[in-house]
């Protein structure tokens, strides 16, 4: 849908922003990089920060109106 509609608009190749707006959205969340930005990956974290990390990823998916977790890994890494 957000592709259409900013096709619809003449524009192209806004996803940069959503990349953006996930990882420092991410740090807000969880206070550590996201792991695509050279943030601790999933094997790396406590169980804390494991706790952490899943909140976040399940408020971006929502935020990014997806419905599902998994797609916070093109945005933020694993």
């Amino acid at each position: 849908m957000y592709d259409k509609q900013t096709e619809r608009a003449g524009l192209h190749n806004l996803h940069g922003p959503r990349h953006a707006y996930a990882q420092v959205r991410y740090k807000e969340l969880t206070g550590l990089d996201a792991p695509i930005a050279g943030g601790p990956k999933a094997k790396e974290l406590t169980s804390e920060q494991k706790e952490r990390d899943d909140y976040a990823r399940t408020i971006l998916a929502n935020e990014m109106a997806h419905s599902r977790q998994q797609i916070t890994v093109t945005y933020i890494g694993r």
